[in-house]
């Protein structure tokens, strides 16, 4: 798609709305003083005064570290903790409004979507919720569902625009014959790599094994594998990251800056997410209402892209680690593998919403899909995932965490 002058309009309007939608709810989320927004302050302020390390997912800590810096050589003098706020305030706004320009650029390369289309599907993917129709019964809009939008959690914008960039930069290069990896491709998802590790693992443990997966099926199918890219870009950075980031959390002995009991990763099927909500199964399935729709009425087309496989097979990985892994001793009800549910549907949510509408000419479906009904449908489930997001954002915003 050539950029043209609208483009442009519809990219900077965009950029507004984003503003608009996360400026009040960030606002919002962060007052008080014992939240995730004000626990990664504290870190912050820690790492800088005592230039030690306080957290194994430190991206976000660095980065408004050094905008405060920054800030502080042309309007102020001596950095506080209302500067970091601020800084800290305006470096996730910027990560969610890049996080919706990367999607609508995505959208609007693909040829079969007009301009108004990617906008609004764009719109759609950044307020989308699982379909939280259970709360009728146990009154949780967050508990139990593996939400794909959350606003409670500073570090998973960070991690949002960077785990886009990494996944797509991979899986338009999965087969050496396709596209063989260049110098500049291999160091862009090495370095993209880290910074997702850094920013919060919980990706990376998931797309790691994924690729892992689909390349070695690939491999005794005796298709053309792009070894190169896996190891150099993926595998190797990650193992690196990941190492450290267990040392720190697990085997230092000061954990967050304080001593604290013992810790360990331990398998414990359903136990972390038993203990806020029931209505598992129904829940898991609603959460994921969309890209299923997508997969099940579009079965055999879906499994022929390998960007779909992909994205599925990360979010599997996801699933796995947020039913089944937890954290031993005072760790066990932080939930901090839910973040790779979350973060792998947010990807199959994109790719799954590209893949219907690159479909529209492929299945005859015309220019705004007609009443085909294995699109209707698809759309049917969108919408919904749409809707019951403005509620959950509705609800974050004038009764925070009250009927989580």
């Amino acid at each position: 798609m050539l950029i043209s002058k609208k483009y442009y309009l519809a990219a900077v309007l965009l950029s507004l709305l984003v503003v608009l939608i996360y400026l009040p709810i960030l606002w919002r989320m962060s007052a008080g003083v014992d939240n995730d927004y004000m626990q990664h302050l504290r870190f912050a302020i820690e790492m800088q005064n005592t230039h030690s390390i306080t957290s194994s997912h430190l991206l976000y800590h660095i980065i408004i570290i050094l905008c405060n810096k920054l800030v502080s050589i042309f309007y102020y003098k001596n950095p506080s903790f209302h500067n970091l706020y601020f800084s800290g305030f305006g470096v996730l706004l910027f990560c969610n409004v890049l996080t919706g320009q990367i999607i609508f650029y995505l959208f609007t390369k693909t040829e079969k979507m007009s301009l108004a289309l990617s906008f609004v599907a764009t719109l759609g993917i950044l307020l989308a919720s699982p379909i939280i129709i259970l709360v009728l019964f146990d009154w949780h809009f967050y508990f139990g569902y593996i939400a794909l939008n959350v606003y409670h959690n500073p570090t998973i914008f960070i991690l949002k625009p960077i785990a886009i960039s990494l996944f797509f930069a991979v899986s338009n290069n999965l087969h050496s014959s396709d596209r063989r990896a260049n110098g500049k491709t291999l160091i862009f998802c090495f370095f993209m790599t880290i910074l997702s590790a850094l920013a919060k693992p919980n990706f990376i443990i998931c797309f790691m094994p994924a690729l892992t997966v689909f390349w070695g099926c690939m491999a005794l199918r005796g298709k053309n594998v792009n070894w190169k890219l896996l190891c150099l870009g993926v595998v190797i950075p990650s193992l690196i990251v990941l190492s450290f980031q267990y040392y720190i959390t697990y085997t230092s002995a000061q954990i967050f800056g304080y001593s604290q009991e013992e810790s360990g990763i331990i398998l414990a099927p359903f136990e972390v997410m038993k203990l806020r909500s029931s209505w598992l199964v129904p829940k898991f399935f609603l959460s994921i209402a969309f890209p299923l729709a997508v997969f099940f009425t579009h079965t055999r087309t879906s499994l022929r892209d390998n960007r779909v496989i992909v994205a599925w097979l990360g979010f599997i990985f996801g699933a796995l680690y947020t039913y089944f892994l937890a954290e031993s001793g005072p760790q066990l009800g932080s939930m901090n593998f839910i973040w790779s549910g979350q973060i792998t549907l947010f990807i199959l949510f994109i790719v799954s919403a590209l893949f219907l509408f690159e479909q529209r000419e492929n299945a005859g479906y015309g220019k705004l899909f007609g009443f085909n009904p294995r699109a209707v449908f698809c759309l049917t489930m969108f919408f919904l995932h749409i809707i019951c997001g403005l509620l959950f954002y509705a609800i974050n915003f004038y009764a925070p965490s009250s009927f989580w």
